[in-house]
Formats: C-alpha cells, structure tokens, sequence
C-alpha cells in the first residue's frame, strides 16, 4: 500500500531484474528490529502516516545494518518536519548523532558506522507534515585512484617522508 504512495525518483518500478533490487518499505517501530542490508540493497522508510501529516507524541525509529567494508547512504525525496527557525526543533529525524528538522532533510548523506539508528520523534503540542527517505548500502571506504608514480608530486612527497 505504501509501495503506490511513494515518490517514482525513490521507487522506481522500471528498473529490470538485472538492475539493484527493489526497494523494501520498513515501519517506523518503537522497539526496531535490525534490518541487514547487503552491497546496493535499498529500504524505503517514512513518517507513520505517510504522506499524510504525521501523529503528535511519536517516537519511533529503524536500525540499519550493513556489512563489513560498506556504507549506509541516507537521501530523503520529501522532508517537512515543520519550522526549524528556532534553536531547539521539537520535531526531528536523528540519524546517527545528527538530527535533522524543518525541510533541511539529509540529501546523500553517508554513515560509515556497520549498525546505524535512525529515530523520530515529534512534539505532543504541534503537528507537522511528513517525510520519506531511502537509505541504500554502499561501498566503503570509496575506490580512490591510485597516488602518481611520476612527475613532481611523488618527487616532493618522497622528499618530505625522509626529512
């Protein structure tokens, strides 16, 4: 039922069976369950209620984990938690030790940690609007290419390891 709520740049039906797998929805539980995520595995995860505003007094979250030597990247196709012009937002996503408020949701945002908690909480007074995210695993660390074997940089980094 979510699956037809959810935004086509998060949850694209065309891709074929040789692209990633589909993604896979999670609720928002108050006891998280771990959901493992293997290399290029995605979960679609959202506001209780979504699209519709969410409920005052949640607390609720997600436990994501991944393999060894990967990443969880976190980017959210719609973030509405409210005004987040004030100091303290009294509604918020908090992914690792980062909370996230207003409309600033995370936008390709890497955690490198292998068990990743994600928890929502939202005021008792206030109601709001929504959110929907997706959070794929990743390799990590990234391919990086390969330091010059020649020219001037090896020439001064050589030059500096023995001095």
């Amino acid at each position: 039922q979510l699956a037809k709520r959810i935004p086509e740049k998060i949850f694209n039906k065309t891709e074929t069976t040789s692209g990633p797998p589909e993604p896979r929805v999670v609720g928002c539980a108050v006891s998280p369950v771990k959901e493992r995520l293997q290399l290029g595995e995605s979960v679609v995860f959202s506001s209780p209620a979504f699209p519709e505003s969410y409920p005052n007094g949640t607390k609720c979250g997600w436990k994501l984990q991944t393999e060894k030597n990967a990443a969880i990247k976190i980017s959210c196709a719609h973030f509405d938690l409210g005004d987040d012009d004030e100091d303290v937002c009294k509604d918020y996503v908090k992914i690792a030790n980062e909370r996230f408020c207003g409309e600033d949701g995370p936008e390709d945002y890497v955690v490198t940690r292998k068990v990743v908690g994600i928890y929502f909480k939202s005021s008792k007074k206030f109601r709001y609007g929504s959110f929907l995210c997706i959070a794929t695993a990743i390799s990590y660390p990234y391919p990086t290419a390969r330091p010059p074997t020649g020219g001037p940089l090896p020439a001064l980094m050589n030059k500096m390891v023995r001095w």
